[in-house]
Parts: C-alpha cells; structure tokens; sequence
C-alpha cells in the first residue's frame, strides 16, 4: 500500500479533533478526504487500525453508497450522513487533475528532497525543477516515494491497493523564493 497506515491514522485523528473528514464508499473502494488530502483503498485492504477509527467515530464501517462527515463534538462524533454524489466530488475532481496532468505526456515524478522550509519539505521534480512545499505530517502518509507525481497543484502516488493525493501548501509569499530555488537541481535528474 502507497499510504503509510500510522500517518494516515494520525492524519484521520487531527481532523476529527478540528475540522472533521468525510469518508465514503463505492463500490469497492473506500475514500477518506479532509480537503488536504484524500486517500483511496481497496476496501479488501482497509488496514485494521483504520476500521478502528470507523469504529471509534461513527460506530460502523461505510458500506457501498455510505457516505459521512465526521467531526469531535463536546459529547463525542457527530456524524452527519451525507449524499454520496457530494461526498464523491472532491475524488472527481482529484481524478480530472490526474487525466489533465497524465494527458498526452509523461507523469513528472516529484521526488522529497533533504530540504525544508518555512515548516514544509520541499519536494522537485525530477525534469522541470518545479518546487512544491509539503506540509511534513502530510508527506509522511506517503509510504512509497519512488512513484510520486506532481497532479496540478499537488502530488499523487498509486499502487493496486491505494491511492493518495496531497495538495500544495506554498504559500503566497514563498513564490519569489521558490523560483530562485527551481534554478537547482535537489535531486538526481
């Protein structure tokens, strides 16, 4: 699995705790989104330590067509059924910035880099030294880096079980920054 389990669990507890996550079933994949971030996997594949988490917040695992937004309230989980078409539309949207991105071309790899800055790790692609600033907790959940690619303005990974897409956390005024940093090379090319 591309998705590193303890992260993404880690990952799942700070939105509970703050602004929520929304997980949905289709067919035979669950999907599990914060707005950050969203994760993919075969729901033969779910890891344990997650359907606790589904346990633990909404007291039940997502079944095809379940879709929920889970949030800590003073008493414990809120959680809200939601349409599943509405709770799909972040996922289609990941999905139409990895055609438009893989269209006609090769996928940029992005590789992490040893470098930080301003709290986030950098990460470049291999040919166009394009930089992108990824918040640490966030490039943790990515188990496998070799296959790591730039999807508009964020990273994506894959294997057969899972799928993880990770937008950019640039801010604003790193720009100038960040294009003086583009004219090296971090990685191996």
């Amino acid at each position: 699995m591309v998705i590193n389990e303890k992260a993404l669990v880690t990952q799942m507890k700070n939105a509970y705790n703050s602004y929520g996550y929304t997980v949905a079933a289709q067919d035979d994949r669950m999907y599990l989104t914060n707005g950050f971030w969203l994760a993919e996997i075969d729901v033969d594949n779910v890891p344990d330590k997650i359907l606790g988490m589904f346990g633990e917040h909404i007291r039940d695992v997502p079944k095809s067509g379940d879709a929920y937004k889970v949030t800590k309230g003073k008493d414990g989980a809120i959680v809200q059924k939601r349409i599943l078409e509405e709770a799909m539309g972040t996922v289609k949207k990941m999905y139409e910035r990895r055609d438009v991105a893989f269209e006609d071309a090769v996928p940029v790899v992005m590789q992490k880099t040893n470098l930080t800055y301003d709290g986030c790790r950098v990460w470049q692609a291999e040919c166009t030294r394009d930089i992108f600033l990824i918040d640490p907790r966030y490039a943790a959940m990515i188990d496998k880096t070799k296959e790591v690619h730039k999807v508009g303005e964020g990273i994506y990974a894959e294997d057969d079980d899972s799928k993880l897409w990770i937008l950019r956390v640039a801010k604003e005024s790193d720009k100038t920054y960040l294009e003086h940093m583009e004219k090296i090379s971090w990685v191996k090319e």
